[in-house]
């Protein structure tokens, strides 16, 4: 080092807040829970899979839930109010957990290539938590006996129990 030389070493802290997602409880997988449908969502998909059976939202503000629940369990509750305690819930009982129903439903998305290549034609697809039923929209434009054939082959496909079919009026473009 040359002689008369100077280092000046400076450091400065700067505190800088953990930018990490919100925690519902630790042993929960880490996840983004902000409002109380998020909150609940997590934790019935995650701590109550065997029981929760998906969710309505009563009043658009969320201070308002009803959470389905495949047999209404006090312990359950309890916990779920706790998670959201400005929240009002109320919990009413279903046939089917939300595992089951979207299972259902990937099981109706795999097969609607297929099924279209047999002729019919669904048009839009989804779970009802209420009555654990797959609702499907096929083709109305199809005549009575074509129909009743595709409602045939799709209660094959899937059991009669598990979908309800309903005719689908097409789309109509308007500009």
């Amino acid at each position: 080092m040359a002689a008369g030389a100077a280092f000046v070493v400076t450091a400065t802290l700067v505190a800088v807040p953990a930018l990490a997602a919100p925690v519902v409880r630790p042993d929960w997988p880490q996840g983004l829970a902000h409002t109380p449908t998020d909150i609940l969502d997590q934790a019935g998909q995650h701590r109550f899979t065997s029981v929760y059976g998906g969710m309505d939202v009563l009043k658009s503000d969320e201070s308002r839930i009803r959470v389905y629940l495949t047999r209404l369990d006090p312990v359950v509750e309890r916990e779920m109010r706790a998670l959201v305690p400005k929240t009002t819930l109320a919990f009413a009982e279903v046939p089917k957990t939300l595992v089951q129903l979207d299972a259902m439903n990937d099981r109706v998305k795999a097969a609607a290539t297929r099924l279209r290549g047999e002729g019919v034609d669904i048009t839009e697809f989804g779970p009802d938590e209420q009555d654990g039923r797959e609702h499907i929209g096929i083709d109305a434009t199809r005549g009575s006996g074509e129909w009743k054939k595709d409602v045939a082959l799709l209660d094959r496909a899937f059991g009669a129990g598990n979908i309800r079919v309903h005719r689908q009026e097409p789309a109509v473009a308007t500009g």
